[in-house]
């Protein structure tokens, strides 16, 4: 007579998805939208920026005064780029439900809050120079934002029972 167990034999991610929800729904809906949402933005906002070729190369070309303009500037829109282009990223690997987004994402959270609190200290910077109070103030709304957004989904993607789930492959 042979020993045999009824009990089925789980994988690791069957296991974990018996426990919970799994797929890309629920809360998880948010970051997606939130990634969506800032390669349109940013990507509208830059091309605004890059419409206006005569300020640009005033800019380049030292016309424009002060000189540390250009390097703010500069700055700025490779961090943009750079963000853009992390955010496009995590899109392909989220979709694949690739193993190492949650990770990608503290990454990508993290990211958003230095390159924030880099533009808001080029605001507090320069704000004698060139901006109105009230361009202080909406670098410092984009800097609470950001320290909203590490506080809610950085805990989310390293403890949320969805996010194990789903992200398996």
């Amino acid at each position: 007579m042979e020993a045999t167990s009824d009990i089925p034999t789980q994988t690791p991610a069957a296991a974990i998805s018996a426990s919970g929800p799994e797929g890309l729904g629920g809360w998880l809906l948010l970051p997606i939208f939130y990634l969506i949402s800032t390669i349109v933005l940013t990507s509208y906002d830059y091309s605004v920026f890059l419409s206006d070729w005569e300020y640009i190369i005033a800019l380049a070309t030292g016309q424009v005064d002060p000189g540390w303009l250009l390097w703010s500037t500069l700055l700025s829109t490779v961090m943009a780029v750079e963000l853009v282009a992390f955010a496009i990223y995590l899109l392909v690997v989220l979709f694949q439900k690739k193993r190492q987004l949650p990770r990608l994402m503290v990454w990508f959270y993290s990211a958003q809050l230095i390159v924030m609190g880099i533009e808001f200290q080029i605001s507090v910077q320069y704000s004698v120079f060139t901006q109105t109070p009230g361009d202080l103030g909406e670098a410092g709304k984009g800097l609470i934002h950001a320290i909203l957004m590490v506080a809610i989904w950085i805990p989310y993607f390293l403890r949320s029972k969805r996010v194990k789930a789903t992200f398996v492959n």
